[in-house]
């Protein structure tokens, strides 16, 4: 087996923009533990993980606040 045999061209991400719950009915439908999270051009600023939103109350509160002002450019 190779890496080919096991990967999927269809990339799933979430906008920096998302709201949390956008965020955790991606997380249901596609049965994953982490995200990629893009900026609004599409530049990667890091990883979301389902755990870190279980404890927001808050489900129009968007991912922004995953995003730390220091992230690589």
């Amino acid at each position: 087996m190779i890496a080919q045999d096991i990967m999927s061209t269809c990339v799933i991400s979430l906008n920096v923009h998302d709201s949390v719950k956008a965020a955790k009915e991606i997380f249901k439908q596609y049965d994953c533990s982490i995200i990629p999270l893009k900026d609004k051009e599409g530049r990667l600023l890091g990883v979301v993980w389902e755990k870190d939103l279980l404890d927001i109350q808050d489900p129009t509160q968007s991912l922004d606040a995953f995003v730390s002002s220091e992230y690589i450019k």
